[in-house]
C-alpha cells in the first residue's frame, strides 16, 4: 500500500496550531478537508469540533450535536473529509492506544498536533489493519508516518 503525501497549505497549517493552542490545556479535535488519492492529499479547509469527552485533557471525543452540521456544510463543495485531527497537550504527536481504537481509522489520515514542546508540532498518519489479527482491535491496527508538505495558501 503507497504512504500519499499531504500538501498542507500554510494558513489552514496556522489554524489548526491556533485551534489547539487556544483549547490547551483540553484536547482539541476536528476535520481537514480536501482531496485524496492514493499518491497525494490535498488539504483546503480544517474544522473544529467541540471535545466533549468526560476527560478531555487526556482524551477526545467529537460532540455529536455539532458533528452534521460540520459533516454537510460542505456537500456539493468537492471537497471531502480527508482526515481527522486532534492534540495532544502533554504528549508527542504519536497514535495512543485509544488513538488506535478510533472509529474514524478508514480515512486517508489521522492528525496529531504536540503541544508538548514551546513549538507545536504536527504529524499525519495512517491506520492500516494487520492482516491475520482479529483478536484485540487495538492490537490489530498499525499506524505509518504520512510526509507532509506546507505549501502557500
Amino acid at each position: 500500500m503507497q504512504i500519499p503525501t499531504i500538501q498542507l497549505k500554510r494558513s489552514i497549517k496556522d489554524r489548526i496550531l491556533d485551534e489547539c493552542i487556544q483549547k490547551k490545556p483540553n484536547e482539541a479535535c476536528g476535520f481537514v478537508w480536501g482531496t485524496a488519492n492514493f499518491s497525494w492529499i490535498h488539504v483546503e479547509a480544517f474544522d473544529s469540533v467541540p471535545n466533549c469527552a468526560s476527560n478531555p485533557s487526556i482524551q477526545f471525543s467529537m460532540d455529536p450535536v455539532s458533528l452534521i452540521p460540520i459533516l454537510t456544510s460542505k456537500i456539493g463543495s468537492g471537497l471531502e473529509v480527508v482526515g481527522i485531527v486532534h492534540s495532544h497537550p502533554t504528549a508527542a504527536a504519536i497514535p495512543s492506544h485509544e488513538d488506535l481504537l478510533t472509529s474514524w481509522h478508514q480515512l486517508p489520515s489521522h492528525w496529531i498536533v504536540s503541544l508538548q514542546q514551546p513549538t507545536p508540532y504536527i504529524a499525519a498518519y495512517q491506520y492500516v489493519r494487520l492482516e491475520g489479527v482479529d483478536q484485540d482491535f487495538s492490537h490489530s491496527m498499525h499506524y505509518r508516518p504520512i510526509p507532509i508538505t506546507i505549501i502557500q495558501g
